[in-house]
């Protein structure tokens, strides 16, 4: 068996290159320059069922530059504005074939490329813009597939996913060995125009096939072949997801059942059976691996959305909430790390951003950073143990393929999956005085336009 696998072909709809299911997003046009390409993985929902429901499962979009295409993959909302996908949906690889021991993630595409939306098809609602994303340090695409997307507007939903911290995934007095899959991928490998892609479909009660070092189900390294595919940060699912999955979660049953939406984590990448029509196998990137990179997110999607925390982050409440400072027009000022349109708006009178980032109220002696944050050149950062402040990463979508499970007939390439973590350079900065938000976060007709399908459409 080869350690080495090809990425997955897009599926092209209406002009529209969607990537569904196991991997994040679609590759642009063939004859696009290789530095230019971005990686991509994909994988649809194969023998699920329409699913209207569920709007916690969002789709993630990147649009391809110089051409009119999009590439879709799925994540989950962790919180108003925090999403979780696969990293490979908004970076790019050294090469479009993954191999474990050697892969790496290079560039990651801005921010304002990318959008997510939500409801039972990509065309539902306007698309929702991202403000900043973050993602592991490592640059190894296996174990390291995971981004947190904090975006410009909150989503207001009854309940959001809760993703499996502490305790781990491995605690089975607590969650069960089995998985729904939500996603807005293709149903079957053989759809290559993309025609079943873009629409969120569920299939439940999917088997867990293994875990490294963990018994039950069945230890990944029980088979020392499965040691160079399956990162330690990984587990690999059974067969469901397909091509534009990328990014979905992997829902505890258990929970599921009882009405409660806790994932064990992100899908990575996936593979097709040998004679072509059926998607099998699905490795995830573990929420329990991530789980600081994962609350250094919610902490500061927290900050920038003016709510408090969720109660599995462990954070303090949010000061900027009930009379903190972060309240509509003609309430009290916003403290120091609120998102801002108007120095006005700010108890430091003073709102600032460097180069994509939001605008923030600035902080500074006089208007200190919340507990847990640091001041740095104005703007508040998660702190880091030791008292001093990491910066923000940036992000972008794409996906490769990677060699498959062999305890579960994965003996095949999957779609690749991606991370690596890119620091955002503080450049220039900006200031801001009577904007226009709805302008500033880009969410205009030429957005909602690029969402409309023409007749011949999915």
């Amino acid at each position: 068996m080869s350690a080495v696998s090809l990425l997955k072909k897009p599926a092209v709809a209406s002009g529209f290159v969607v990537a569904l299911a196991v991997g994040c997003a679609s590759k642009g046009p063939s004859h696009e320059a290789a530095d230019d390409r971005v990686a991509t993985t994909a994988s649809a929902i194969q023998g699920g069922t329409d699913d209207t429901t569920h709007d916690f499962v969002v789709a993630v979009v990147q649009r391809i530059p110089r051409s009119l295409t999009i590439a879709v993959c799925s994540g989950v909302l962790l919180a108003p504005n925090l999403v979780a996908t696969a990293r490979h949906c908004v970076s790019q690889l050294t090469d479009i074939q993954i191999d474990c021991s050697t892969s790496k993630f290079t560039a990651t595409l801005p921010a304002s490329d990318i959008w997510v939306t939500f409801g039972p098809t990509v065309h539902s609602n306007p698309p929702y813009t991202v403000a900043q994303i973050m993602v592991p340090q490592p640059t190894d695409v296996c174990g390291n597939d995971i981004a947190l997307l904090i975006l410009d507007q909150n989503i207001t939903l009854p309940e959001y996913v809760t993703p499996t911290i502490m305790p781990p995934m491995t605690d089975h007095n607590v969650y069960t060995t089995k998985v729904t899959a939500i996603g807005y991928g293709v149903d079957t490998p053989t759809d290559t125009n993309g025609t079943t892609a873009g629409v969120r479909r569920i299939r439940q009660n999917i088997g867990l096939v293994c875990i490294p070092n963990d018994p039950i189900p069945l230890d990944c390294y029980s088979d020392p072949v499965l040691r160079s595919i399956i990162a330690v940060k990984e587990f690999e699912g059974g067969d469901g997801t397909c091509e534009g999955d990328s990014g979905s979660g992997a829902f505890d049953q258990g929970n599921f059942n009882a009405g409660k939406w806790v994932a064990f984590g992100v899908l990575s990448r996936g593979g097709v059976s040998d004679e072509g029509g059926t998607c099998v196998g699905s490795l995830y990137t573990r929420f329990d691996a991530w789980g600081q990179l994962i609350i250094d997110a919610a902490s500061q999607a927290s900050m920038m959305g003016g709510y408090n925390p969720a109660s599995w982050t462990g954070l303090p409440p949010n000061p900027n909430v009930d009379g903190g400072g972060s309240t509509s027009e003609g309430g009290a000022c916003r403290a120091s790390g609120a998102l801002c349109s108007d120095d006005a708006q700010c108890c430091s009178m003073s709102c600032i951003a460097y180069d994509n980032a939001p605008f923030t109220c600035q902080c500074d002696s006089a208007n200190p950073c919340a507990s847990g944050y640091a001041c740095q050149r104005g703007v508040c950062v998660p702190q880091q143990e030791g008292g001093a402040g990491h910066g923000v990463h940036a992000a972008s979508c794409s996906a490769g393929a990677n060699p498959g499970v062999g305890a579960s007939g994965l003996r095949r390439a999957f779609a690749a999956a991606l991370a690596v973590g890119v620091m955002v350079k503080v450049r220039r900065r900006r200031r801001c005085r009577n904007l226009d938000r709805a302008t500033q976060s880009g969410r205009g007709d030429d957005k909602l336009a690029a969402f409309r399908r023409d007749s011949s459409g999915p």
